[in-house]
Order: C-alpha cells, then sequence, then structure tokens
C-alpha cells in the first residue's frame, strides 16, 4: 500500500499549493459591481486569483481552501505515519473523497482563472488514486470482524446525514415553480454543490446504510470513508462561514442553523461513529 502514501503526498501538497494561492494571492485589487444576464447587480470580489468571482463564492471557497489546508496536512501526515493499521487507509480515502469534492467544485463551479491547469492536474490525479485505493480496499477479503458491531444506528445515521442535503431543494424548487433564476446563482450557470450532493452523495449515503443493516463488510468499509467525509464537511462548513462573515456578507439566523449548524452536528454525531468503526478495525488487525 506504500504507492498510495505517495499518491496521496502528491495530491495533498498540489492541492495545498493551489489553495494557498487563493487564500494569500493578492494584487490589491478592489471590489466593483456588475449586471448578471438576469439583469441583477453582483459585487464582484476583484482580487487575488478569484478576482472574478462573487463575494458570496469567494466565502465559500477559500472557506474551503482553509479546510484543504489542514486536509493536506492531515494525509502527509498519515502518509508518513509508520503503521500497520489498516484503518488509516479508509481515514486517507475519506480525505481523498474530501479533496476531489472541493477540486471538482473549483474547477466546474468557480470562473476560469490562472490555475485552471492546475486544477485539472488536481481532478485527475485525485480520481485515479482514489479509484485504484477504494477499489483495492474493496476487494481484499478482510474484517469480517465488523460484523460483530452492534450497527443499526450507524445506518440509520447515514441515510439521514445523507438525505441533509435535500435542503438544497428549498432553494431549487422555488425557483423552478417560479421560474426564476436560484436565489444564490449570481453570476454563474449552475450550482456543482447541488449535483453533487443531491445526485452522488445522497444516493452513496443511503447505499451504504442499506449494506450495513445487511451486514456487508464493504457497507462498514465504506462507512468509514463516508464518515471521515461528513467529518471534513463540518469542519469546512465553519471556516466558509467566518470568512463569508468576514467578508461582509449578512447570513440570517435562518441559514445558521438550517445550513450551518445541521452540518457541525452531524460532523460531530460522525466523529463517534467512525471512532467505534475504527476501533473495531483496529481489534482486526491485533487478532
Amino acid at each position: 500500500m506504500k504507492k498510495y502514501n505517495i499518491m496521496s503526498i502528491c495530491c495533498a501538497l498540489l492541492c495545498m499549493l493551489s489553495s494557498s494561492i487563493g487564500l494569500f494571492y493578492s494584487f490589491g485589487g478592489s471590489r466593483y459591481v456588475v449586471n448578471n444576464i438576469y439583469g441583477e447587480e453582483i459585487e464582484i470580489y476583484g482580487d487575488g486569483i478569484y478576482a472574478n468571482d462573487t463575494l458570496l463564492k469567494v466565502g465559500g471557497t477559500r472557506g474551503a481552501d482553509l479546510t484543504v489546508l489542514l486536509i493536506g496536512a492531515l494525509l502527509v501526515g498519515l502518509a508518513l505515519w509508520k503503521t500497520k493499521k489498516r484503518s488509516i487507509f479508509y481515514i486517507q480515502a475519506g480525505l481523498l473523497v474530501s479533496l476531489f469534492y472541493n477540486t471538482s467544485c473549483l474547477i466546474l463551479g468557480n470562473t476560469f482563472n490562472q490555475l485552471f491547469l492546475v486544477y485539472l492536474v488536481q481532478f485527475s490525479l485525485l480520481f485515479f488514486t482514489l479509484f485504484f485505493l477504494v477499489n483495492d480496499l474493496m476487494k481484499r477479503e478482510d474484517l469480517q470482524q465488523l460484523q460483530e458491531l452492534k450497527s443499526t444506528g450507524t445506518a440509520v445515521f447515514l441515510m439521514i446525514a445523507g438525505c441533509s442535503v435535500l435542503i438544497w431543494l428549498t432553494i431549487i424548487i422555488p425557483a423552478l415553480i417560479n421560474k426564476v433564476p436560484i436565489e444564490t446563482i449570481d453570476i454563474y450557470t449552475t450550482e456543482p454543490t447541488f449535483v453533487f450532493d443531491l445526485g452522488l452523495i445522497l444516493p452513496f449515503y443511503w447505499i451504504c446504510g442499506i449494506q450495513i443493516l445487511k451486514k456487508k463488510v464493504n457497507g462498514y468499509k465504506m462507512a468509514a470513508i463516508l464518515l471521515t467525509f461528513l467529518c471534513i464537511i463540518g469542519i469546512s462548513v465553519i471556516f466558509q462561514t467566518i470568512i463569508q462573515i468576514d467578508l461582509g456578507i449578512t447570513i440570517e439566523a435562518g441559514q445558521l442553523v438550517g445550513m450551518v449548524a445541521s452540518f457541525v452536528i452531524l460532523a460531530i454525531i460522525s466523529v463517534v461513529q467512525l471512532i467505534k468503526i475504527i476501533k473495531k478495525m483496529n481489534q482486526c488487525d491485533i487478532k
């Protein structure tokens, strides 16, 4: 599995490089206002690598950049940690999922910028590292003792966590019914977060929950990856909210509860569930 450690380090360093540029590069530009295709006035950030993005998008992206620096440091640390515990690779996979999710949102959701080719390399390297690592982990016929876990609560939690992304429908459905643009669309054509969350994350969490209810070992393995990802989402939401507020974006109390506090609570519960699975994995190593 050493090859995955090397690939993970490469992914981490590349992502940390682009995120550092996103956070710290500045050419002294200032904000300005434009009209989008719907005739609405939108404030553009005007500085740094995200100069052509809106304030709301920059707040979310730079918050994600902070999270990427944390993920990258964790990935490098795990890759260099000389341990034979197999649980480490499931955590690595969860961290790689987080980086892939973030990079996908960057390359599809942000305005084209000078780092596009870097994002493209990140996207490709992360995809293939994640694909081969997860494929290897799932093919291994091991960790059968995971079936001994009392896991109904974990399965139900994963399915509830998956349903949390349905909150985006409160934005999408009114826009479709009223035939108006999505409230947060700004100058963009779509919001990739809606696509990934509703089209991929929701089904993945339900499939994982059902697999655990059926006592399938791969369900527990997948759960370790998805719970790690959910932990990172909670951290990212906190960072994004802090930076958005710092940029002067008004966040209503309802949004703080519905879209911030709820994900933070899910992340905290995920930590508890993840620890339970990791402990059992480590017991399997001892046996």
